[in-house]
């Protein structure tokens, strides 16, 4: 391939003169093959030890050509120049002549040489520091392009449109987390920036992040300027407006608000990472919250929140939407006790990008859970088969993402809109109900038949007028009894057996008749026996209920009316005599077995309504309770819908 040797000019950019030809080089690709020599596995911490020699550059006026002023502070003002020998635009910081005092040059010379040996790609790198030929010192600068964290905060807090779409939640952790390992790349180089506070954050617009103002840097573990000048150094602080965050002349070295306790209170010899960390910390509230962490009306109210903390608990308006994690971070990362704090800047960053991994992984779930969601809405509800494949498409959209709404939503309607057609496995439960019902309803008229047949000793006492009769009737109450117990011991409880227990109970009442006619005692017994069928029987059944306990009292009544059974009642003058075929009625006895039966008649209904009542009640808390439960699966929001 032809080298183009022809030199290029752009605009006013100053020809550079043609580099001499070096032998022993070899080609450009394997020089950029050769690998670099081994570097050690920490960087060499910035040295300062030799003194700074600034040089005049006499071809300052004719290479840079000013621009615009970009910023301005107490010492110095950086403005924006165009390198005509490069063809780029940089930032050039000069010391202004109200602050060109020994001390102050100095101090800016060292914040030139410590941000120009900090090699990393979010801190501006430093190109070159001379003196203009007036004497002015200068340092060159990589232009960077963006806006400031505090000014994105700002603009966010007032719900700025453009600013809310262009920098969410995810962006500002992803580039604090990028702060962060800047400042722990510092401080592994033995550097403190001791002045981070969102105006010193920048963020391009190409996603570039940078750290910026080195002029408060410290040394650790070396001299520095401050043992150096002990007292001749103007210190540094805010002592601007409530709003502003300008770093100005004043009587500490930091930006209250974003200093550490121990910087409030001037204690250079405890400063460390942990400083750093603090107005990490700081910085990452006001992330979340929108606001600072430390507001104050002035650099007092400011100091004493920082020293005491009494700020760090107020309740702030965006908290709810603050998660839990990154709550606990910024206050681990503020403790009052340097001890107390994260460990360092990179822990910080790693806890951060935790959780944005764990929030890509919360999207994808969410991202799942909505898949489940659509797919379950294909199925058929109605139907047994449709209603468990919808089921089991919430279930596994809730355990992707239990909070999701439209999965919460679908669940309570599925819940509450119960389908016509039962399931298989759910009508199989119901059958196990009923048929525990019905054993319970044997057992029960075991019992209650048992009791009719200690009525027949007293039937005998009356004297027996028709042995046939009696051992028609005792025989009928003993072997209803004795189906009852047959009943509940086998768990025969199939219609066929239930219908044969009610015809059964049906004859014996019906037989009562013998004793005092078809109209006193046997329709009182036949409701009663109704009402015991009734309330444990299937609805089928009812009709056979009713039209069995309708026959023993109709039945004796007709034979009787027909001639083919005796007559039962005489009436005469106004009065009603009976006449029982089968027994005599001595007066007494006859009265007492009419009250006993007659409470007895009372009292059975009395409890056989009082207990179904009962177990209706108890069937009605347990379903309201687990309603109530099951509404605890859904959040309030999505209740209401």
């Amino acid at each position: 391939m032809r080298k183009d040797t022809t030199p290029s000019f752009d605009g006013d950019t100053l020809p550079l003169a043609p580099s001499p030809k070096t032998d022993g080089l070899g080609d450009l690709a394997t020089l950029v093959a050769t690998p670099a020599p081994a570097a050690a596995s920490l960087p060499a911490p910035v040295q300062l030890a030799e003194p700074a020699r600034l040089a005049a550059d006499a071809r300052f006026p004719e290479r840079y050509q000013h621009r615009s002023l970009l910023g301005e502070g107490g010492m110095g003002a950086v403005d924006l120049f165009r390198d005509r020998a490069i063809g780029r635009e940089v930032a050039i910081k000069r010391i202004k002549d109200s602050a060109r005092s020994g001390a102050a040059l100095e101090r800016f010379v060292r914040e030139a040489r410590v941000q120009g040996q900090l090699e990393h790609p979010a801190i501006v790198p430093v190109h070159d520091l001379a003196e203009t030929p007036e004497g002015a010192a200068f340092f060159t600068m990589k232009r960077v392009r963006g806006a400031s964290l505090d000014e994105i905060l700002e603009r966010l807090a007032a719900g700025d449109p453009d600013t809310v779409s262009r920098y969410g939640r995810r962006k500002l952790l992803t580039a604090f987390a990028t702060v962060c390992l800047a400042v722990d790349f510092a401080h592994a180089r033995g550097v403190l920036h001791r002045d981070l506070k969102p105006s010193n954050v920048m963020l391009g617009d190409f996603g570039e992040v940078y750290v910026l103002d080195w002029g408060l840097a410290k040394l650790l573990g070396g001299k520095d300027l401050e043992a150096e000048h002990a007292g001749s150094v103007p210190p540094i602080v805010e002592v601007g407006s409530v709003e502003g965050q300008a770093t100005q002349l004043g009587a500490l070295l930091g930006t209250p608000g974003y200093m550490s306790p121990e910087q409030c209170r001037g204690e250079v010899d405890r400063m460390g990472p942990a400083s750093d960390v603090y107005a990490l910390g700081c910085i990452l509230f006001e992330i979340l919250h929108l606001e600072a962490l430390h507001p104050g009306k002035g650099m007092a109210e400011r100091l004493a929140s920082a020293l005491t903390g009494i700020t760090m608990d107020m309740k702030r308006a965006r908290s709810k939407d603050v998660p839990p994690e990154l709550d606990r971070l910024w206050r681990e990362a503020v403790a009052l006790d340097a001890s107390q704090r994260i460990a360092s800047a990179r822990a910080l960053a790693e806890r951060v990008e935790r959780y944005l991994d764990g929030e890509r992984d919360e999207a994808r779930r969410r991202e799942l859970a909505t898949e489940h969601v659509a797919h379950a809405s294909t199925f058929d509800a109605r139907t047994p088969e449709g209603r468990a494949s919808l089921m089991r498409e919430l279930g596994l959209a809730l355990a992707l993402d239990p909070g999701h709404e439209a999965a919460l939503r679908a669940l309570a309607k599925a819940l509450t809109d119960l389908p016509d057609e039962v399931p298989h496995e759910a009508q199989a439960a119901i059958d196990r109900a009923r048929t525990e019902r019905r054993v319970q309803m044997a057992r029960t008229s075991a019992v209650r038949l048992g009791t009719w047949i200690l009525v027949i000793p007293a039937v005998v006492a009356f004297g027996v007028a028709s042995w046939a009769r009696g051992a028609t009737l005792i025989i009928a109450l003993i072997t209803t009894a004795a189906l009852a117990l047959f009943t509940w011991r086998t768990r025969s409880v199939s219609d066929g057996w239930t219908l044969a227990l009610l015809g059964a109970s049906s004859v014996a009442i019906g037989l009562v008749s013998f004793v005092f006619g078809p109209f006193v005692l046997v329709p009182s017994l036949a409701a009663t026996n109704a009402i015991f069928f009734a309330m444990n029987a299937d609805a089928h059944l009812r009709r056979f209920v009713v039209a069995a306990s309708v026959a023993a009292v109709l039945v004796p009544l007709g034979l009787s009316l027909a001639g083919l059974d005796a007559s039962y009642y005489a009436f005469e003058g106004g009065a009603m005599t009976i006449t029982s075929p089968m027994v005599a009625f001595p007066p007494v006895l006859v009265q007492g077995l009419l009250l006993v039966v007659s409470i007895a008649l009372v009292v059975t209904p009395t409890i056989l309504a009082g207990r179904m009542r009962d177990e209706l009640a108890r069937a009605e808390e347990r379903v309201l309770l687990q309603a109530h439960y099951l509404a605890q699966l859904v959040p309030e929001a999505a209740r209401s819908r």
